[in-house]
């Protein structure tokens, strides 16, 4: 979307305002970002889900096709998940 957008325009004056444009114009892209990242991993959490027998077989397809990610919980949230969603575990009641 704004990827490809020059901000060395050497004409534009540099003050409040634009460092303010600069600062929305980076925050859209990283709320865009993070938006179709959250997307993608979902839709294939669930793909990965339909085709996986067992909790260990699912973690292994979201690793492979996430393998940059990473669990900030130290490996709890993947493999709970994983076993909620193909049943080896109940899902929380909290």
């Amino acid at each position: 979307m704004f990827r490809d957008m020059s901000w060395t325009t050497a004409s534009a004056p540099v003050g409040r305002e634009t460092e303010f444009w600069r600062s929305m114009v980076c925050e859209a892209i990283f709320e865009f970002d993070a938006l179709a990242f959250t997307r993608d991993y979902l839709v294939a959490f669930d793909a990965a889900t339909a085709a996986s027998k067992t909790a260990k077989e699912l973690i292994a397809r979201i690793k492979a096709r996430f393998p940059d990610t990473r669990d900030v919980l130290d490996d709890f949230i993947l493999p709970n998940s994983a076993k909620v969603a193909t049943g080896e575990a109940a899902p929380w009641t909290e």
